[in-house]
């Protein structure tokens, strides 16, 4: 059983994740592949601290280096069910079943269309 499982794969998620691998918490992420983030189409973000002018894919791709370094696993899949189970949760990963004690969901951004008025 994992002490937390991290539902999404951008920015946020594997911040998140390194936080809780400093913390001794097994931890795993769950999300979509690089590309499917917002940041990934990005051509150019000028806002991160110490990153400047770099394209979301590059951007993305230091983060991901970055934690898979530090020891940070993650699963390309999608999340359809996540099971209360008493003191814990029980998380279907396409017809994986995975128990965690606590759960982070960071999906981020979505594309939204605006409404009129």
């Amino acid at each position: 059983m994992l002490d937390i499982a991290i539902i999404g794969s951008g920015p946020a998620a594997l911040s998140a994740a390194l936080n809780c691998l400093q913390r001794n918490k097994t931890v795993k992420v769950f999300g979509r592949s690089l590309d499917s983030s917002l940041l990934f189409t990005a051509e150019k973000v000028d806002n991160y601290l110490g990153m400047p002018q770099m394209s979301g894919e590059e951007m993305l791709n230091t983060f991901f280096r970055h934690a898979i370094k530090k020891g940070v696993e993650i699963q390309e899949c999608r999340i359809t069910q996540i099971l209360p189970m008493g003191e814990h949760f029980m998380i279907n990963a396409e017809n994986e079943f995975i128990e965690a004690k606590a759960i982070i969901i960071a999906t981020g951004l979505s594309k939204s269309k605006s409404i009129p008025g």
